[in-house]
Parts: C-alpha cells; structure tokens; sequence
C-alpha cells in the first residue's frame, strides 16, 4: 500500500487504480453539488481527482496518516520552510539596506562635494570683494590726486595770468615812460 506522501507524488500511471467494489459497496453514492461528506469523491470529481491538491485537505490527511516519527519530518519540512523565507526575507532587507546604505553615501558625498563648493565661493567672494574695495580705494586715491593737481594747475594758470598782467602793465608803463613816445 502507498503512504500518502508517496501517492501523491507519483505520476498518474503508477498510483494504484481505485478498488470500484470497495468504493460502490462502503460509500452512499449520491451526485449533489456542494454535499458534505456524505458524497463520493470519485463520482463527482472523477476517477483520477486528487484532493490533495488542496492545502488544508493534504495537511489533515498528512496529520493523520503519517507515524508521530515523520510529523517531526513533516513539520521540519515547514519549519524549513519557515527559516528559508525568513532567510530570504532578510536577504531582501539586507539588500534594501545596501541601497539605503549607498544612496547614503552618495547624498553625503554630493553634499561633502556642496560643502566644498561653497567654501571655495565664499573665498572667492571675500577675494573679489577685497579686490573691489583695493579699487574703490585706488579710484578714490586717483580722483584725490587729480583734484588735487587740477587745483594746483588752476591756482598756477591764475599766477601765470596775474603775472602775464602785470608783465603788461610793466611794459605799458615803460614804453609810456620813455621819451621817444
């Protein structure tokens, strides 16, 4: 006789047949959709239906057939399960943590790199800036120093033309002076 586990397992052509007097002499037969378990399987889902396809239903026939030594099997087979998924679960979390962890390290070396350009702009602020007050400085002094010259060539012009007045009084009153006039 097969075991559950092994039945359901083989392939359709090595499962032993279903005994048709077994199931016809034992079972009320009776074709009702949705009967409970008063109706024959193997008349309503057919001869080669398998109800192990359904989770739970495989899982109590599991629990009832297999000796208390392979419920442990059984359930470690899920427990493997279990820890496989869990394993898997935290592969996944350890990969999104990588990415975080790199998107990390790049937002911080973008604003390392941020930092950097902006301390390079303020000094090269501070420079322009002492440039601009050099020249502001320099302008003021050469305007200083114009006027100052304009005001020294003004006040020259003004002697030179006192002197070239009176150089023209001098000789006015000399030509006046002398006899022959």
């Amino acid at each position: 006789m097969l075991r559950a586990r092994e039945a359901c397992c083989l392939p359709r052509g090595k499962r032993n047949p279903p005994k048709a007097k077994a199931s016809s002499s034992k079972v009320k037969t009776t074709v009702a959709t949705g009967a409970g378990t008063s109706a024959n399987l193997v008349t309503i889902l057919g001869a080669y239906a398998s109800i192990l396809k359904n989770y739970d239903v495989a899982k109590k026939f599991i629990e009832g057939v297999i000796p208390p030594l392979k419920k442990a099997a059984a359930n470690k087979l899920e427990f493997d399960q279990v820890i496989l998924r869990l394993f898997q679960g935290i592969g996944e979390m350890w990969d999104d943590a990588m990415i975080q962890q790199g998107r990390a390290t790049s937002m911080e070396s973008e604003m390392t790199r941020a930092q950097k350009t902006a301390l390079d702009l303020e000094r090269q602020l501070a420079k322009v800036k002492i440039r601009e007050q050099r020249t502001v400085d320099e302008l003021k002094k050469t305007k200083e120093d114009r006027d100052a010259t304009v005001a020294r060539l003004e006040t020259e012009v003004a002697e030179l033309k006192k002197g070239k007045a009176l150089a023209n009084k001098k000789a006015i009153e000399e030509f006046k002076s002398l006899d022959d006039f």
